[in-house]
């Protein structure tokens, strides 16, 4: 029953249709939203962990942290070892690579191994946080199903980038910033094609996400209220500000590409002008003019030689 069942569920997402596309946009973004959950779960059970054990033995927290620390090192090491590169990185630039060079191809073993080395690295006090290993295992998810859907290429790079993207915005309940990063990070383009799926992926996700963790783990921000009129102010001049520094930094990039582009435009070809010199070479006996000689093909580009006739 259960073969019968996903052999219907290939065959209908692998009809490439909008409608079976726009299904398996959902359905990557509650897997990324389940992936996105249990890693913040794997973490906060691994802190938990930390903490019972240093004052279940009575050890003051410099000690402890000076002892979890290089376990938890060591656990991502032994991990990236046994299950190859990439379980110990940062997680962008192997998605980024795995989605421009590898045509999308992302291990799924990726999947369980990064979420246990960012648990035992951040669980355990490590320098580090989760958005860079979150982008590598929703990319990993959303590429080992879109091969298992057996979609084409071209969407399988955007389900690849919809599940980094998503990643981000589930991880931090964020779907809007996820979809940014997951167009101009990952993809590098705005293309409509892509867009669909990645917005579907990275809401989903979110949704799913805060679902089953909770929103009071994700990051979020204070209440703030305006207490005086004149605060407005400040507003202004603190969005205004910066719109004109990157405003100038803009136009001032803008016309460097333009002075470099000036400045690479080739002069006129001097082979137009070599059917004149060789004229007036040959006229130069007849006016008793100085006799002016056309450099041979192999030195083109130096002085012209001009001498006297005697």
């Amino acid at each position: 029953m259960m073969s019968r069942a996903r052999t219907r569920m290939i065959r209908a997402l692998s009809s490439r249709g909008t409608a079976a596309f726009l299904i398996a946009a959902v359905t990557l973004g509650i897997l990324v939203g389940l992936g996105a959950a249990l890693l913040v779960i794997a973490v906060g059970l691994v802190r938990d962990g930390v903490q019972w054990t240093s004052d279940s033995l009575g050890l003051s927290k410099g000690l402890i942290f000076v002892a979890a620390v290089p376990l938890g090192m060591f656990i991502s090491w032994a991990l990236d070892r046994r299950y190859g590169p990439g379980v110990a990185g940062g997680g962008v630039g192997e998605t980024m690579i795995g989605l421009g060079l590898e045509g999308g191809y992302i291990s799924t073993k990726l999947v369980p191994t990064k979420i246990l080395a960012t648990a035992a690295t951040i669980g355990m006090g490590g320098s580090g946080g989760r958005e860079g290993p979150i982008v590598l295992i929703g990319g990993a998810i959303g590429s080992s199903f879109a091969r298992y859907t057996r979609f084409g290429r071209d969407q399988i790079r955007s389900l690849v980038a919809a599940g980094a993207g998503a990643g981000i915005g589930a991880s931090f309940n964020a779907p809007i910033a996820g979809m940014l990063f997951s167009m101009e990070v990952i993809l590098g383009s705005f293309a409509i094609r892509h867009l669909n799926a990645v917005v579907v992926v990275s809401v989903t996700a979110a949704v799913t996400a805060q679902q089953i963790v909770g929103e009071e783990l994700f990051l979020s921000g204070p209440a703030h209220q305006l207490s005086d009129p004149r605060q407005l102010v400040l507003y202004t001049v603190l969005v205004l500000l910066p719109a004109a520094v990157f405003g100038g930094l803009l136009w001032f990039q803008l016309s460097s590409d333009h002075r470099a582009r000036l400045e690479a435009v080739p002069r006129e070809p001097r082979e137009r002008y070599d059917h004149l010199l060789e004229a007036a070479s040959a006229m130069e006996p007849h006016l008793g003019l100085p006799q002016v000689h056309p450099a041979p093909p192999r030195e083109r580009g130096r002085p012209l030689t001009v001498t006297t006739s005697t």
